[in-house]
């Protein structure tokens, strides 16, 4: 797992109404599906790319699309 920041890791929010908080690492080793809203204090990694931090190939100005994340 990625290491989070001092931030991140002293950040505590209260569960929703008949929700819960779990304090420490997760991980989950089989498939998830999300019907609502994910929110990271931090970053997210998907295939090995940051949310946060990856860059785009093929930048150019104006209207055109990127490139794929690299």
């Amino acid at each position: 797992m990625p290491s989070r920041s001092p931030q991140a890791a002293r950040r505590r929010y209260p569960p929703p109404p008949g929700g819960a908080t779990i304090n420490g690492p997760l991980a989950v080793n089989d498939d998830v599906s999300i019907t609502g809203t994910a929110t990271a204090a931090d970053d997210v990694i998907g295939g090995g790319k940051s949310l946060k931090g990856h860059k785009h190939g093929n930048v150019q100005a104006g209207t055109s699309q990127t490139g794929a994340p690299i």
